[in-house]
């Protein structure tokens, strides 16, 4: 129906964890090459992941390496910020992706000096390029700051980390962030007169599902306000309930909140997902289990939104904020 960009998947980190794993293993990972070729995606956002523990930046390094390959080899193409048109993408019968960065352990061990850590940080731009946004923790607290499941907020190194991001055209992302740590970024970024982008990058909203990984009102308009972009989440907790079509509540919400809305499905494979966060009741709907249910997505979408507004979520919210 249209052509999609696609704000977050973890690609690299299955790649980088299953051996033997390929990016047409379909029945593994949602966002295998397969279920993107099928599901229209043009543009695809590969995260680099890693919990916060000894050795997070050998396994993000790792997935540096699987970038470059995946690109060496042809598989897909990169995304280059100031050269790539997106009319040439449209004629192009590749795939595009795009790196970023979810939780800055993927460069920074716990242990080390900040400048260690920044100095890390250029040597894996030079591998991927520029990411699109960073993540400063991920569920948990580290040296940057609070993760979703946590109550604490920006700690010090946080802080020198967002003055390092000033005027590079990398976003932050709010998607893994605990309220006191979203909010201390907001504060941060205001008093020291920074330059940098927001994105929620694959939340939902708070207020249709309460899930710490969703986005309180507050800070949805506050995204709204400072031009930002929100990716809608495909991942059943977030969506919330047992209902699928929950997921387009969502929409709905937002578009009559005056969001900046994307499409961000998150996939991801199973075995990544370390044992005291494994769901029984497993991570994706039936209907939502890949990406090559996209073209079906915006079929339904079409019954509440105009074209104008379907272009938007599908790729032109994310293109403008790019």
């Amino acid at each position: 129906m249209y052509p999609v960009i696609d704000l977050h998947c973890d690609l690299l980190s299955y790649l980088a964890t299953v051996e033997g794993s390929t990016v047409n293993d379909t029945e593994a990972i949602g966002c295998a090459l397969p279920h993107l070729q099928a599901g229209g995606v043009k543009l695809q956002v590969c995260a680099l992941f890693s919990l916060t523990m000894p050795g997070s930046t050998d396994f993000g390094m790792r997935q540096a390496e699987i970038f470059q390959e995946l690109i060496a080899s042809g598989v897909f193409k990169t995304w280059e910020m100031q050269s790539t048109t997106w009319e040439k993408v449209l004629v192009d019968d590749a795939i595009y992706i795009i790196p970023a960065i979810e939780s800055a352990s993927v460069f920074a061990e716990e242990d080390e000096a900040p400048e260690k850590s920044l100095y890390r940080m250029e040597i894996l731009m030079g591998k991927i390029g520029k990411p699109l946004y960073i993540s400063l923790t991920h569920n948990t607290l580290n040296r940057f700051g609070g993760g979703n499941m946590t109550q604490t907020g920006l700690q010090p190194d946080g802080g020198l980390l967002l003055e390092y991001l000033d005027k590079r055209d990398i976003a932050i992302d709010l998607s893994h962030t605990s309220p006191a740590l979203a909010h201390e970024i907001f504060k941060f970024i205001a008093a020291q007169d920074l330059e940098i982008p927001l994105i929620a990058s694959h939340s939902n909203f708070q207020s249709l599902a309460q899930h710490p990984r969703n986005l309180p009102d507050p800070y949805a308009e506050y995204l709204i306000k400072k031009g930002g972009i929100q990716g809608i989440n495909f991942v059943k907790d977030f969506i919330g309930g047992g209902n699928p079509e929950n997921l387009f509540e969502h929409f709905k919400y937002g578009q009559n909140l005056g969001a900046r809305m994307a499409f961000s499905s998150d996939f991801f494979a199973p075995e990544i997902i370390p044992p005291d966060m494994v769901n029984p009741n497993g991570y994706f709907f039936p209907q939502y289990q890949d990406a090559s249910v996209y073209p079906g997505i915006l079929t339904r979408l079409s019954e509440f939104m105009d074209e104008e507004e379907l272009k938007a979520l599908s790729y032109g919210n994310a293109l403008n904020f790019m």
